[in-house]
């Protein structure tokens, strides 16, 4: 077996002619038997093994007589399949395609002349891909055993108005953070309920502008309460994601009527601030990964949340300059936590699309960030399809209370949009949020929503993480059970 590894293999190979017979005799110039072969310079061997790149292959042709090759492999083509008698040799080249897949491929390609034939096989390997660890799975792995998802929000992704209420009226400690958005302090009683459940996955939103200093450094007790909570979920045997949350997302509106002067959102997508915001955004992240560096492949980092450019453009920024920055940004991200090394070295990381957008301009103009660790990037997108179910308020003109067969095309014609973009390329996606949160008194159709995305997510390989609610947090009991139960009904086996 011999092994090319390389596309400049064609000049290596510019003479080939070791003669195979392909009967008892070895001398084509007998003119009572036929004859014919393929063969391949300084071996006799008749398996070819090949790298996944693009490559060029000459294989010598003799043969008595007239001849044809046989060639089913659509990733290959031959410059020539049929020729007449020559003994002494005519080359064929033997073009195969790149492997873009991490499947190894395997042909036979036969000659015959007469009654004479002769086969060799090219098998080549798939994407140059290390083994799976036993201790560390691939993406595609993560996403799979996820199964299905919750956020725990409106908790530590919390932050301060422009007016700065929360340090005002409060001692500003993470309890005080962790409540201000009126959920109750996290327990591990709240995540053991959604493990208990069927629940795969928790994602933990996060909010860190307002426990950093004037140098970027992050408040000890805030990122220990964080610790508290990622540990709640991994004690639990789940999926544990965290992020950097509401840093990104839309400028809070002026109110001076309540003394309320808004607030900028540090973290942009503008290629303008990125100079300054990288600095910071590295800075956090170093320390974030640092902290967590010795977690196991079931705490996931994310890179940021719904990202916006400085006109808070939804779903595309304004300019394509957005897109340059988000891109920008994603690969800080991956770079900064890599070079913590330990275990950040092989940890599956999720990027985000800008504004976490699913439409087809915007998916199209993301770059997936360069990464020495290969198969452990994950793509995410959010999902409030149809809007008008799931986040118009019930006093919207057009609000809509009904789920039908138009909202689930809707649905569907988005996942496959996004599994078209990034399947070929081997990327697996979460939707990171979803669900029709508003309640208008139809809990039967946002049940059905909710059954439908993960019936409909696990037929594109996907998995969701339902936004927020479905728990009532401060006694213990399933409020929205209908829609817990589509959830668990639906999701992967």
């Amino acid at each position: 077996m011999i092994n090319y590894t390389t596309t400049k293999l064609l000049c290596f190979l510019c003479s080939i002619f070791i003669f195979t017979a392909c009967n008892d005799s070895d001398d084509p110039s007998d003119d009572n038997k036929d004859s014919c072969s393929l063969s391949i310079e300084n071996t006799s061997s008749k398996i070819i093994q090949i790298s996944d790149e693009a490559i060029d292959l000459t294989i010598n042709v003799k043969a008595s007589g007239f001849w044809r090759i046989t060639n089913n492999a659509e990733w290959i083509t031959l410059s020539q399949d049929t020729g007449g008698a020559n003994t002494a040799g005519k080359d064929v080249t033997f073009t195969v395609s790149k492997n873009t897949t991490t499947n190894s491929r395997i042909t036979d390609i036969t000659i015959r002349s007469g009654t004479a034939n002769d086969t060799i096989t090219i098998k080549q390997d798939g994407r140059n891909t290390p083994e799976e660890d036993q201790t560390w799975e691939f993406a595609h792995s993560a996403v799979k055993n996820m199964r299905v998802g919750w956020n725990l929000g409106n908790t530590l992704d919390s932050k301060d108005s422009g007016n700065q209420w929360i340090k005002k009226s409060t001692p500003g400690e993470p309890y005080n953070y962790e409540t201000a958005w009126g959920q109750p302090y996290t327990t591990i009683e709240m995540i053991r309920m959604f493990k208990d459940a069927g629940f795969g996955a928790i994602r933990v939103p996060v909010t860190w502008v307002d426990h950093l200093d004037e140098d970027n450094n992050i408040n000890e007790k805030w990122i220990a309460r964080v610790e508290e909570v990622v540990n709640y979920v991994l004690d639990c045997g789940l999926y544990c994601i965290i992020n950097v949350h509401h840093d990104t997302g839309a400028d809070e509106s002026a109110d001076l009527a309540n003394d309320n002067p808004g607030r900028v959102t540090w973290l942009k997508a503008d290629i303008n601030q990125y100079p300054t915001a990288s600095i910071k955004y590295k800075k956090l992240w170093q320390q974030i990964a640092t902290r967590f560096e010795k977690y196991d492949k079931h705490l996931l980092f994310e890179s940021y949340n719904e990202i916006l450019d400085a006109n808070n453009s939804w779903d595309a920024p304004k300019s394509n300059s957005g897109y340059e920055a988000a891109n920008k940004l994603n690969q800080d991200f991956v770079n900064t936590v890599r070079q913590t090394g330990g275990n950040n070295a092989k940890r599956n990381l999720i990027v985000n699309t800008y504004s976490a957008s699913t439409v087809a301009n915007t998916i199209n103009n993301m770059i997936i960030p360069s990464d020495d660790a290969v198969n452990h990037l994950i793509a995410q997108v959010h999902l409030y399809a149809p809007y008008n179910l799931c986040l118009a308020n019930k006093n919207e003109s057009y609000s809509q209370s009904t789920f039908d067969a138009g909202d689930e095309a809707e649905i569907e014609a988005a996942m496959k949009r996004v599994y078209d973009r990034f399947s070929p390329i081997d990327i697996p996606v979460i939707i990171g949020e979803y669900g029709a949160i508003e309640d208008k008194n139809n809990m039967d159709a946002r049940a059905r929503c909710a059954g439908f995305y993960i019936k409909t997510a696990n037929k594109y390989d996907m998995v969701c993480f339902y936004w927020r609610d479905l728990l009532d947090r401060k006694n213990l009991v399933w409020n929205e059970a209908e829609i817990k139960d589509a959830i668990i009904a639906n999701a992967r086996k």
